[in-house]
C-alpha cells in the first residue's frame, strides 16, 4: 500500500468513527478501497528511469511473472522460479509455454 492509499484508508476509518458508525465499519470501507486500488488489482512493473523512452527487455523474473500471470492468473511456480533464478528462463521459454 503507497503512503497515499494508506492516509486515505484512515481518512476513512476516522469519517466513519465521526459519522457514529462502528469501527469495524470504517474497516471495512478501508479495506474494499484497499482491494479496489490499482496497485492491489494491477501487476506493475515500474521502470528505472519511468521518463526513458528506451525499450528494455524483461528480467527472468519479470518473464516469468508474465508467463504464469497470462497463463494461470496465478504467481509463477517453482520451476519457473528456479529457471528464472538460474538465468535460463528465457532460453527454456517455449518448452515452459507447453508445459504450463
Amino acid at each position: 500500500m503507497q503512503p497515499d492509499e494508506l492516509e486515505r484508508s484512515v481518512r476513512l476509518v476516522e469519517q466513519s468513527l465521526a459519522a457514529g458508525e462502528a469501527w469495524e465499519s470504517g474497516v471495512q470501507f478501508a479495506m474494499q478501497a484497499a482491494l479496489c486500488s490499482p496497485s492491489f488489482l494491477f501487476r506493475v512493473e515500474r521502470d528505472v528511469d519511468p521518463l526513458s523512452s528506451e525499450i528494455r527487455p524483461l528480467n527472468e523474473h519479470q518473464l516469468a511473472s508474465r508467463l504464469s500471470y497470462f497463463l494461470w492468473s496465478s504467481m509463477p511456480d517453482d520451476e519457473l522460479l528456479d529457471l528464472a533464478d538460474a538465468g535460463q528462463l528465457t532460453a527454456q521459454l517455449q518448452g515452459q509455454v507447453r508445459r504450463l
